[in-house]
């Protein structure tokens, strides 16, 4: 982070149009280094503001600012006068006392700056950022991460559409929460990544370190623990955990199931996006069986017997195809 000392100088330089281009270019580069800095040099600039819109040109109205903060401020006690060196003293508690109230009043009107949401939008690339509360995320591309009002504070949510890794500084009073859309992660101490999209059917979970509570607005849940990963299918709200995965990945079984059927469960099972070329393609049905074997044999199997064709795409496979024969 960027330190500057004696920087409400150097603002009140600025704000007076006193200041340097290097000055200037340094204040720039502090506010925008951290969220509390462009607060600060917010609530500075409207205070200055609030003293000199009244007198634009030439010397501050002190007497005017005065005039608009003092409603504002609890009256002060009534100071008697014993000497000299006493009279020093109750100014300087009068001025602190001042100071005081002129930083809650200004807390009070600009507080609802800093409750704001922070969202974080990738497109081709990978974004790393580091929260407040220490954690590491690193942002997948083609995905939108969301930090809850007052997080740190009173929550540590976010809101995850797309994909994201998480190395999470445990706290035990402020739960680590991630949400997927009525779909949720919370943070037992763990490292963990996170993959869904509007795409796909499902949202998968993989530990790295420690463990994680996957669960859902219904009240289903599961302990995902390191090395371990889960699904969670949105079309049958339900968890599916890493040894059912492995058990379906061993025998993957069709009954004159639809092709629409074959793709969501193939998604769920290996964790993959395949679409459809032309939706007319979703009601062929198919009837087979497949014993661990690789997606891409299933995929070629599936095709060959409809007619079709697929390729492999960014996300994930593309079936193509106009019509599918039947069997």
């Amino acid at each position: 982070m960027i330190k500057i000392e004696h920087i409400d100088d150097l603002l009140g330089k600025f704000f007076s149009g006193e200041a340097s281009p290097e000055e200037a270019m340094l204040l720039e580069d502090w506010k925008n280094d951290h969220p509390d800095n462009l607060l600060h040099y917010s609530i500075s600039e409207k205070m200055f503001a609030l003293i000199h819109q009244e007198a634009p040109y030439g010397e501050p109205n002190s007497t005017l600012a005065w005039e608009k903060v003092r409603p504002h401020l609890t009256p002060p006690a009534k100071i008697i006068s014993i000497n000299r060196k006493g009279n020093y003293l109750w100014i300087a508690a009068a001025c602190i006392t001042l100071l005081i109230g002129v930083g809650v009043l200004l807390t009070y009107l600009f507080r609802e700056e800093k409750a704001q949401e922070m969202v974080y939008v990738t497109e081709k690339e990978i974004r790393e950022i580091k929260l407040t509360d220490g954690t590491a995320v690193v942002i997948s591309p083609n995905s939108n991460l969301t930090i809850d009002t007052d997080f740190g504070k009173k929550n540590r949510t976010l809101h995850l559409k797309g994909a994201a890794s998480f190395s999470v500084v445990h706290q035990e009073k402020l739960p680590f929460i991630i949400d997927i859309g009525n779909v949720f992660v919370k943070d037992i101490g763990t490292k963990f990544t996170i993959k869904s999209s509007a795409d796909t059917d499902t949202v998968y979970v993989k530990v790295d370190e420690g463990v994680v509570l996957l669960f859902d607005s219904l009240g289903s849940s599961l302990e995902i623990k390191a090395a371990e990963k889960a699904l969670y299918v949105r079309s049958i709200r339900k968890i599916i955990s890493d040894i059912a995965v492995k058990k379906a990945v061993a025998n993957v079984q069709f009954v004159n199931s639809s092709l629409n059927e074959v793709i969501l469960k193939l998604n769920a099972i290996y964790t993959t996006t395949i679409t459809l070329e032309n939706e007319n393609l979703k009601n062929c049905t198919i009837t087979t069986q497949f014993n661990q074997e690789n997606l891409e044999t299933v995929l070629g199997i599936i095709t060959e017997t409809l007619g079709l064709s697929y390729e492999k795409t960014p996300s994930g496979y593309l079936i193509k195809g106009q019509s599918c024969q039947p069997q």
